[in-house]
């Protein structure tokens, strides 16, 4: 998984940006950890990775998107998992917009959020995870 999230080297020098890079990858981590949580952990960090950077749209102006991916396993877990499905031939704009609005609202996506008062920030200023909350979740 290390070689995965490329997150090194960092070439910066101010503290704001190093800490606004660390909280970059940190996050990314975690919403990986999600998915891999909520797929019930079938498929390993390099199928993951690489079928997310594979699942790409074609936009056809006016109509909406085509999907330039495969249909596997994975992806219908996806589906499942999160109650949309982008595998059709053509996916319309409004479509889409309805896919962004339901995934908003799902409860699932909505757990970062509600996390209550930490007890242990990582860092003062980035108060929405500590290292004791992440292991009560089980990443």
């Amino acid at each position: 998984m290390k070689s995965e999230f490329k997150a090194r080297p960092v070439y910066l020098q101010r503290d704001d940006r190093i800490k606004a890079h660390f909280t970059t990858c940190f996050l990314a981590l975690v919403l990986y950890r999600y998915l891999e949580k909520d797929l019930d952990n079938q498929f390993t960090t390099n199928e993951i990775v690489g079928q997310l950077k594979d699942m790409n749209f074609y936009c056809v102006p006016g109509q909406g998107f085509i999907p330039t991916y495969t249909r596997t396993d994975f992806t219908d877990a996806l589906h499942d998992t999160y109650g949309f499905r982008t595998d059709y031939q053509i996916v319309s704009d409004k479509e889409m917009k309805n896919i962004y609005k339901r995934l908003k609202s799902k409860k699932s996506t909505q757990k970062l959020m509600t996390y209550k008062k930490l007890e242990a920030p990582i860092y003062k200023g980035f108060q929405a995870f500590s290292v004791s909350q992440l292991s009560k979740t089980g990443l």
